[in-house]
C-alpha cells in the first residue's frame, strides 16, 4: 500500500512542479520558484522554515490517509484523502512590481491543476474544498482532496 500512496504523492508533486513553473512564466520573471515539499521528506521543519523565510511561498503536500469502503470484499476500495497547504509570507514573497502571484491566485491555480487530474491506479482527483487558515504573519490556505483506489490482496 505504501507504494500506491507514494505514487499518488509523487504524481501530485510532479503535476504541481510543472504547473507552477508554467504559472511563474505567465506571471513574469521571478527571483525564486515556488517551493514544493512533501510531508514525508527528512527534516521537514527546517525545509519549511527555509522555504517560507527565504522564498516566501510554499506548497506542502500532506500525507494521504484512507478509509476502506469495502472491508469484506476480495479487493479493497480505498477512499483516500489528503491536504495541500499553500502559504505565503507577504513580506518575503511579494515584489514591488506585483509580478508574483499572491496566495489566493496560487490556491485557485492549484485547484485547476488538480481538479479531475487522473493518476494511474486512481480515480480522478477531486478538490473538495479550500479553507483559509487565519495566521498573523502569513496567508495560509488548505486544500482538501480525495481520490479512490482499488487494491487486491497480496498473495504469498
Amino acid at each position: 500500500m505504501e507504494t500506491t500512496l507514494a505514487n499518488l504523492t509523487a504524481a501530485v508533486n510532479t503535476r504541481l512542479t510543472a504547473g507552477l513553473a508554467a504559472l511563474n512564466d505567465v506571471a513574469g520573471p521571478l527571483t525564486a520558484e515556488i517551493a514544493i515539499l512533501t510531508e514525508d521528506v527528512g527534516d521537514l521543519d527546517t525545509k519549511i522554515n527555509k522555504a517560507i523565510n527565504e522564498i516566501g511561498m510554499l506548497v506542502l503536500i500532506g500525507q494521504p490517509h484512507f478509509v476502506n469502503e469495502s472491508p469484506t470484499a476480495p479487493a479493497s476500495c480505498l477512499k483516500i484523502h489528503f491536504a495541500i497547504a499553500i502559504g505565503e509570507l507577504p513580506t518575503t514573497w511579494r515584489d514591488d512590481g506585483g509580478l508574483k502571484p499572491k496566495a489566493p491566485a496560487v490556491v485557485q491555480y492549484v485547484t485547476q491543476l488538480l481538479a479531475q487530474y487522473w493518476i494511474e491506479g486512481f480515480l480522478p482527483l477531486r478538490v473538495l474544498r479550500a479553507d483559509f487558515v487565519p495566521d498573523k504573519k502569513r496567508q495560509l490556505y488548505e486544500l482538501s482532496l480525495e481520490t479512490v483506489a482499488t487494491i487486491n490482496q497480496i498473495s504469498t
